[in-house]
């Protein structure tokens, strides 16, 4: 995809935004999806995505703030900079995720189905400043669920486990307004359980 003309808007810390109506982009990339029952009882499944974005020119562009470092991007005014060539903020090189899930008969009533998932991203910044203190680095969680399933009445009771290894990933950033160099990241959640109860009527 080409991209003329786009209009960005990044929050320059204090009461406003840069606001840019001529950037022009480049992104291609590639996904992948499939799934594999490689046996009975036995189901595989997966996802890949594969993404460059790069700007094709972006002058006039916000500068990251920081009391100790000065980005080499920094336009003649001293003040803008110029991100031609550079990525944009949550655009991961590669990203993905693997499933494994088995599911078998416990009784004539009953089934009972296991999944573990892995989800993966590389590397991305995560505000349109290209701050250095808000990239998040390449990170992988793992997720599991078990379920106790009942296929006479279409009932369903499930423990969902997510985020095992209890990772935590910044999701956005944004300056904190008033105070020069100071950010403020947004977290994804960490290590959780729920039960869940679900009903399938006809």
């Amino acid at each position: 995809m080409e991209f003329s003309d786009l209009q960005t808007s990044t929050f320059d810390g204090s009461t406003g935004f840069y606001v840019e109506n001529g950037a022009k982009a480049t992104s291609f990339g590639l996904e992948l999806d499939g799934r594999w029952a490689f046996a009975d009882d036995w189901l595989w499944s997966g996802s890949l995505g594969l993404l460059d974005f790069s700007w094709d020119e972006f002058t006039g562009a916000k500068c990251f703030t920081s009391l100790s470092q000065t980005s080499e991007l920094v336009e003649a005014n001293g003040s803008s900079c110029d991100l031609s060539g550079q990525s944009n903020a949550l655009s991961p090189k590669v990203s993905g995720s693997t499933w494994l899930e088995y599911r078998t008969e416990l009784s004539s009533d009953y089934d009972i189905r296991l999944m573990a998932e892995t989800v993966f991203k590389s590397s991305y910044f995560t505000n349109a400043d290209l701050n250095p203190y808000t990239e998040q680095a390449a990170f992988a969680k793992y997720n599991a669920q078990i379920a106790l399933i009942n296929t006479d009445s279409d009932w369903q009771l499930g423990l969902i486990l997510k985020n095992l290894s209890d990772e935590i990933t910044i999701n956005s950033s944004y300056d904190m307004p008033f105070t020069p160099g100071g950010y403020v990241v947004d977290t994804e959640p960490g290590r959780s359980a729920t039960l869940q109860f679900s009903y399938k009527f006809e």
